[in-house]
């Protein structure tokens, strides 16, 4: 039995064995891989400080702004931005004159201010 084990052992080995030649040539795929997974790692971490920078106004003096609240931050201002809009928006046309050209906000504003004083 041990003389089997041991003929199969080299079978397996003998198999297996790579040239020098085939191994250089894997080497040589694995670091162009590699490189491919760093540019494109490189590339999108540069993607990812620039939207950061932009969703808080700048980048900080020394060093980054965190990743792990862009998407909340992103549809935060998105809704401020909506509000804003809605609020600040015409909505009348001008020959109904100039009290209907008020943005709704301000008529908003303006209740509010009679109702609570603020």
């Amino acid at each position: 039995m041990p003389k089997a084990k041991s003929r199969i052992r080299k079978a397996v080995r003998k198999a297996t064995r790579l040239t020098r030649a085939q191994l250089e040539e894997r080497v040589i795929v694995l670091k162009e891989s590699l490189e491919d997974d760093t540019a494109l790692r490189n590339r999108m971490s540069d993607i990812l400080r620039r939207t950061a920078n932009a969703l808080h106004g700048g980048p900080l003096d020394n060093g980054y702004w965190s990743w792990h609240n862009l998407p909340e931050l992103a549809q935060t201002l998105h809704d401020e931005l909506e509000e804003m809009q809605f609020l600040y928006s015409d909505r009348v046309p001008y020959s109904w004159g100039w009290w209907w050209r008020v943005p709704y906000g301000w008529w908003l504003r303006a209740v509010k201010f009679i109702k609570t004083g603020d």
